[in-house]
């Protein structure tokens, strides 16, 4: 009985060191670079509602480190890496546009690890944590979803070196419901490689197991109606796979659990792949205030009735100069 025992607790401790608490977590994606011989830059970008409800970020994470086939290095080759900088995320919107009440933000965690020298198969990375917002519509059992984030090195004797794809934007702090909805969503990379993108199926902090020598993890639930290819339902949104540019017009308000990836090929070779989960808050946009007046011709000396043909009237002031000097009406 007691050994039973122990090897319960074995396996919780086991299991419980592949994630941890941090409420509101909105997405995340962890990329590296190879720096030369055993020596990469390891970084994971996580974002998280800043609401004050929200937990803060982890002052650490700990990325696992696995063998092509699961298992654990000894000595251990996890990575440990201390919080490096926080950011609130600017939404980038027309000045003119409405404050749209959203706060998103941004933790980097980056560290230079020397000790990953070039291995048959190459290095499982792998990261995970609790818990998604408990508003999300398109998942079944939001609050108790978990979220997991993966890459992997390939093995430096077959490619001599490589860096993961970069992605060039962090995702939008929020879109617009019934608005056509473009969004660059595509990486570099560093070594010239091949990239490709598509929608694939987030993944819970479960331990992934290893099939092949291939990582595989427990996919989130999504509600019916929606799916991997199509997070935010009505077959909404295409992502190219040629630039990663996201477009649609998204159909309903709410927050939605979208997963992107993007493949890198090396003469025709699929060499790796980068993952990136991210929340999606889908509001209600009012429409950009467009400045109009008129009529915008009349014969000269004669008195001229103008009118204010902006859109939208409510809820916006005008101010109009006609470039006459001598007055201030």
């Amino acid at each position: 009985m007691k050994t039973i025992k122990l090897i319960l607790l074995t396996i919780i401790l086991v299991f419980s060191a592949l994630y941890v608490k941090a409420t509101h977590v909105i997405g995340g994606s962890i990329t590296y670079e190879h720096l030369g011989g055993s020596t990469y830059r390891v970084t994971f970008k996580m974002y998280r509602d800043c609401s004050p409800s929200s937990a803060n970020f982890p002052a650490s994470i700990t990325i696992q480190v696995r063998q092509p086939n699961g298992a654990n290095f000894s000595p251990s080759k996890n990575i440990l890496i201390p919080i490096s900088q926080t950011v609130i995320l600017n939404p980038v919107i027309d000045p003119c546009a409405f404050n749209p009440g959203v706060c998103v933000e941004e933790a980097i965690y980056s560290k230079i690890v020397n000790n990953l020298p070039p291995n048959p198969g190459g290095y499982h990375l792998f990261y995970g944590l609790c818990c998604r917002n408990g508003s999300i519509v398109n998942l079944n059992n939001p609050l108790s979803t978990t979220s997991g984030f993966y890459t992997q090195i390939p093995d430096n004797n077959v490619w001599l070196t490589n860096s993961s794809p970069q992605w060039k934007n962090f995702p939008p702090v929020f879109i617009c419901q019934g608005q056509m909805l473009n969004f660059d969503h595509g990486a570099t990379d560093k070594d010239g490689d091949s990239l490709a993108y598509s929608f694939y199926h987030p993944f819970t902090s479960n331990a992934p197991t290893f099939p092949g020598n291939v990582a595989t993890f427990t996919p989130v639930n999504y509600n019916a109606g929606f799916n991997a290819n199509d997070p935010l339902g009505g077959a909404s949104l295409t992502v190219n796979p040629t630039t990663g540019v996201i477009s649609g017009i998204p159909p309903m308000l709410g927050q939605y659990v979208v997963g992107v990836k993007v493949e890198e090929f090396r003469n025709g070779v699929k060499i790796n792949t980068v993952y990136r989960d991210f929340q999606f808050n889908v509001l209600n946009c009012p429409p950009v205030p467009m400045p109009g007046i008129g009529p915008t011709n009349a014969c000269a000396g004669l008195n001229v009735q103008f009118t204010n043909t902006s859109t939208p009237l409510t809820g916006n002031s005008f101010y109009w100069d006609f470039g006459d000097l001598s007055s201030t009406t």
